[in-house]
């Protein structure tokens, strides 16, 4: 089975949507991947999608994720990688962000992979 890595580059606390704002829940570990409370903008089909290519490639893969600032990739990737584990895939979420302070950016994944194991 192919391990899976998401990494993301930066993190969407606060939507706007006109005048109201809403802060979307933390999905930080909490292991439950797509819930009818978290996935507000009906993304687990397409996470169902993504994952039926990542079952069926027998060759390494690369799959990039792209889109405007705070259109929902970070909160995409985490609700992604707990619908990832809990179907048996080795995942690594790795946030980038967090470690842009780090001018080693082999010894910032190193350190994520060696707190899994």
């Amino acid at each position: 089975m192919m391990s899976v890595w998401l990494v993301s580059r930066g993190m969407m606390e606060k939507q706007t949507a006109g005048k109201d704002s809403f802060i979307l829940p933390d999905l930080s570990g909490d292991g439950q991947g797509f819930t009818d409370e978290k996935d507000i903008f009906n993304r687990k089909p397409f996470a169902e999608s993504l994952t039926r290519i990542i079952e069926r490639s027998n060759d390494p893969l690369v799959i990039a994720l792209d889109g405007p600032w705070g259109s929902g990739k970070t909160y995409f990737l985490k609700m992604w990688s707990d619908y990832l584990k809990g179907n048996g895939f080795p995942c690594i979420y790795f946030d980038a962000f967090k470690s842009d302070f780090n001018n080693d950016t082999f010894l910032a994944i190193t350190s994520e992979i060696l707190s899994l194991i």
